[in-house]
C-alpha cells in the first residue's frame, strides 16, 4: 500500500498559471512532509504564505533559530504569540524558502485580530492512505459555516491574500508555491479564477458589509483598513514586490515596536501543537528525503514508549513485559477512536502510562514526550502557557512514590534529593555495617509467598474433582455448570472431591535464566519467627546504589521455605552440585527443605521430569505456574530489593526507597 504522505504524487492545486497551493492543516506532521517534499520534488521559484504581513521581518530573524523553537509576541488588546514549530507546515515552507534562497512574502494581513472559530477536523494520520487533495475536494463539498462576524473577517482576509497573490503573480515568473490553511483556500481559489468583473463585484460587496461600522468598531475599521490598501495602490505590482524585498534587506536590526522575538521556555512543551519528541525527530531528518518513511507517528510513539521503559527499569529496576506495549496501544488507540480520534494525544498517552504502570512511569513518559534540550538562542525565554493561547487544557497530578515532599523540579525527583559528592562514594562506604534487608520488603515477599501458595492448593483442589451423573447420592453437590452443558439429556450431573490433603511449603519463583547477569547468590535466614529462610540469586550489590549504605538489586530466582532457621548454603552443597542451573538448584532445595506436601513453582518453563520425580520419592508434588499466570504488577513489586549496609540504615531508608 502506497504512503501518501512519503511517496504518493505531490497535492499541489493550481490556482492559475503560476501559482500551485498546497492545503495546510495547521499542526500537522503528515503535512509538514508533504511541504518539505515539494522543495526537494519540485522546487518553487517563490513562495508565498499565509503568515503575518507585519511580522514578515521578525520571521526571517527567528527562522534562522528554528530548531530553539522562536516564538514572536505581540502586545496589545488581544495578545498574539506566534510558535515557530518545526512540524508547522507554514513554518518549513518558511524556513525550506529560506534555505533554498527563493523569495517569501508574508500576506496575512488581519493576524491582529482573535481568532475564536475551532473547526473539528479528522485526525491528519488518515493522509497516510488518503491523498490531500481528495480530502481538500471533499472538505469544499462540506465547508463548515462560521458565524457572521469570523466568516466576514475571513472573507476579507481572503480576499486581502487573494489581491496579493494577483500582484506577486505579476511580478513574478512561476511556480510560485502558495501555502495556505485548508479553510481559507476555496475562497481565494474561487476569486482567482474569477473574470475581472466578478472580482470588482466581490471586492464592493465587501467593502458595503464594512463600511458603515468602520467609524464605530475598531474591528471594522481594521478590516475596512484593509480593503482601502488594495484600492488606493498605485504602484506596479513589480515596484510592490522589489520595495518590500529592498525594506527588508535595510532593517538588519530589529524594528522597535510590539513585536517580540522570544525563544519558548523547556517547560512549555505542552502548547506545542505535536509532542516535542516529534519535533526533534524531525528536525534530525528532515534534510534527508530517503529517511522520510521512518517519520511515521505510530512509530514514534512506539519508540517513545520503548524509551520511557528502559529509562524507568534503569531507574527502578521493575521490568516491564514486552507484551505489555501491545495492550498499552490497543487502549489508547480505543479510547482515541472513542474522541474520533486515528492516534491517541500526549494527554491520552500519559494518563495511559500512568493506568499500565504508576504515576513515576507517567511522569518519565511525560517528560521524555514533551520536554526538549535547550538550544542555543540569542532571544530570551518565555515561558507561554495554553491560556496564553486561548486553547483548553487539562491538569494531570503525578502522585509519585516518594515519601518525602519533593523540593527540585519535577524531572529530577526521579533521582532523590540526596546526592553521592563524588561518583563512587556510596560504593566505597558500603559494607562497613553488615548487611540486612528492608523490612516492608520483606512484608511484601512473605504475603506474595502465602498467595501462591493459596493459589497452588486451589489449583490442586479442582484438579481432584471429578463430575458424575446423579445415581443414588449428591456426594459433593450438584454440578450445575456440567447439568446445564448436557441439559437435553435430562440428567442431573454431582460432583465428588477426591480428599486428599495438600497444604503448600516452599515457594521457588524464577523470573530469569540468566546468570551471568544475576551472578549474586546467597543464603539469607529469618530473623525473627514470622519470616522464612531464603536463597537467591541476584544482580550485584554494588550496581546500582541509591542511597548512602542501600544498593538496588533485582532477583533472577529466589526461594522461600518455612520454618526459618533449617536452610543450609544451598549454592556450595556438594549435593546439590548434580543440578547445573540455578533455577533446578533452587527447586531441588525447596524439595528437600519442604515440610509440607506441595512446592510452589513459578516459572517461564515447567520443571524437569527429574525434579518431578524427586518430589515423588519425598512424597511431594509440584504446583507449577507459568509467569503469564501471575499478576505481571505483583511480580515485578517483588523483584525489586534493596540491600542494606547495616541495620541503622532502616530508619532512614524509606526515604531513597520508592
Amino acid at each position: 500500500m502506497v504512503n501518501h504522505v512519503t511517496q504518493g504524487p505531490l497535492p499541489l492545486i493550481p490556482l492559475s498559471e503560476k501559482i500551485l497551493a498546497l492545503p495546510v492543516i495547521h499542526g500537522s506532521a503528515e503535512v509538514t512532509v508533504l511541504v518539505r517534499r515539494v522543495f526537494f520534488e519540485r522546487p518553487p521559484s517563490a513562495v508565498v504564505l499565509e503568515l503575518p504581513a507585519d511580522m514578515r521581518h521578525e520571521l526571517h530573524r527567528a527562522i534562522a533559530h528554528a530548531d530553539g523553537f522562536p516564538v514572536l509576541k505581540r502586545d496589545g488588546e488581544f495578545p498574539f504569540y506566534l510558535i515557530l514549530e518545526p512540524l508547522e507546515p507554514l513554518v518549513e515552507g518558511l524556513r525550506s524558502a529560506v534555505e533554498a534562497g527563493v523569495p517569501v512574502f508574508c500576506i496575512d494581513r488581519l493576524s491582529n485580530l482573535p481568532s475564536i472559530f475551532r473547526e473539528p477536523f479528522p485526525d491528519t494520520y488518515s493522509l497516510v492512505h488518503y491523498p490531500l487533495n481528495d480530502l481538500y475536494a471533499q472538505y469544499r463539498k462540506e465547508l463548515t459555516a462560521a458565524s457572521p462576524e469570523t466568516d466576514l473577517i475571513d472573507a476579507v482576509r481572503e480576499f486581502s491574500m487573494a489581491e496579493s497573490l494577483r500582484q506577486i503573480e505579476a511580478a513574478l515568473p512561476g511556480p510560485i508555491l502558495f501555502l495556505c490553511g485548508i479553510r481559507h483556500l476555496p475562497r481565494i481559489q474561487k476569486w482567482l479564477s474569477s473574470s475581472d468583473d466578478e472580482y470588482a463585484k466581490a471586492r464592493d460587496e465587501l467593502m458595503a458589509l464594512v463600511s458603515p461600522y468602520a467609524a464605530e468598531d475598531s474591528v471594522s475599521g481594521e478590516l475596512q483598513a484593509v480593503m482601502e490598501a488594495h484600492l488606493e495602490s498605485d504602484e506596479e505590482p513589480l515596484d510592490l514586490i522589489v520595495q518590500s524585498q529592498e525594506t527588508e534587506r535595510r532593517h538588519e536590526k530589529p524594528i522597535p515596536g510590539e513585536v517580540e522575538i522570544l525563544s519558548l521556555s523547556t517547560e512549555s512543551g505542552e502548547v506545542l501543537e505535536q509532542p516535542a519528541y516529534y519535533n526533534v525527530r524531525w528536525l534530525q531528518i528532515r534534510n534527508d528525503p530517503r529517511r522520510f518513511p521512518l517519520f511515521d507517528r505510530i512509530l514514534l510513539q512506539r519508540e517513545v514508549y520503548r524509551t520511557v521503559r528502559r529509562i524507568y527499569e534503569e531507574e527502578s529496576s521493575e521490568f516491564i513485559p514486552p507484551q505489555r506495549e501491545k495492550l498499552f496501544f490497543r487502549f489508547a488507540r480505543n479510547w482515541s477512536l472513542l474522541g474520533k480520534r486515528l492516534l491517541p494525544d500526549p494527554y491520552r498517552l500519559v494518563v495511559a502510562a500512568r493506568s499500565f504502570v504508576n504515576d513515576n512511569f507517567a511522569r518519565i513518559f511525560y517528560d521524555t514526550l514533551l520536554r526538549f534540550e535547550k538550544k542555543d538562542s540569542p532571544f530570551p525565554e518565555a515561558r507561554v502557557t495554553l491560556d496564553d493561547l486561548y486553547r483548553n487544557s487539562r491538569m494531570i497530578r503525578f502522585r509519585m512514590k516518594l515519601n518525602h515532599k519533593p523540593k527540585v523540579a519535577p524531572p529530577a525527583i526521579r533521582k532523590g534529593l540526596q546526592r553521592e559528592k563524588y561518583p563512587g562514594e556510596w560504593k566505597e562506604s558500603f559494607g562497613e555495617g553488615g548487611m540486612c534487608s528492608y523490612p516492608p520488603e520483606d512484608i511484601i515477599i512473605e504475603d506474595f509467598a502465602k498467595y501462591l501458595q493459596t493459589k497452588a492448593v486451589s489449583l490442586l483442589k479442582s484438579n481432584e474433582s471429578r463430575t458424575l451423573p446423579f445415581s443414588s447420592s449428591l456426594l459433593d453437590g450438584i454440578d450445575y455448570r456440567e447439568t446445564i452443558r448436557n441439559v437435553y439429556q435430562d440428567r442431573i450431573f454431582v460432583k465428588e472431591v477426591r480428599r486428599k490433603g495438600a497444604e503448600a511449603g516452599s515457594v521457588v519463583v524464577i523470573y530469569s535464566d540468566d546468570e551471568e547477569a544475576h551472578p549474586w547468590k546467597v543464603v539469607w535466614w529469618g530473623e525473627h519467627t514470622q519470616e522464612s529462610d531464603m536463597a537467591f540469586y541476584a544482580t550485584p550489590m554494588h550496581t546500582h546504589m541509591v542511597g548512602p549504605g542501600i544498593s538496588r538489586c533485582v532477583y533472577g530466582g529466589f526461594l522461600l521455605t518455612y520454618p526459618p532457621g533449617r536452610l543450609g548454603d544451598i549454592w556450595t552443597d556438594p549435593f546439590f552440585n548434580q543440578f547445573d542451573k540455578a533455577r533446578d538448584r533452587l527447586l531441588a532445595a525447596a524439595i528437600l527443605y519442604n515440610e509440607k506436601n506441595v512446592v510452589v513453582h513459578v516459572a517461564e518453563h515447567p520443571p524437569s521430569q527429574r525434579l518431578h520425580y524427586l518430589a515423588g520419592r519425598f512424597g511431594q508434588r509440584i504446583a507449577h505456574f507459568p509467569l503469564s499466570n501471575i499478576n505481571p504488577v505483583q511480580l515485578n513489586r517483588v523483584r525489586r530489593f534493596h540491600v542494606l549496609d547495616g541495620r541503622d540504615k532502616r530508619g532512614g531508608a524509606g526515604e531513597f526507597i520508592w
